[in-house]
């Protein structure tokens, strides 16, 4: 099973602030993700498409654990 994690782009905190504010989330950044991501990887595109114009904010796999 892998590991995810969120973070921005150049780990600015910027972008996860402005990525929070705007979905009324709470994420940091390198937090670990677990479970269903479908969601939050379409609120990723959406606010990286239509707020930010670009590459903010992401999920990467940091580990598998098998």
């Amino acid at each position: 099973m892998a590991i995810y994690k969120i973070t921005t782009d150049g780990e600015d905190q910027g972008w996860m602030d402005a990525f929070n504010n705007h979905y009324d989330t709470h994420y940091k950044i390198g937090e670990v993700l677990t479970g269903d991501l479908t969601e939050l990887q379409e609120r990723i595109f959406y606010f990286n498409n239509g707020v930010a114009l670009g590459p903010a904010v992401s999920i990467v796999e940091v580990q598998d654990e098998d």
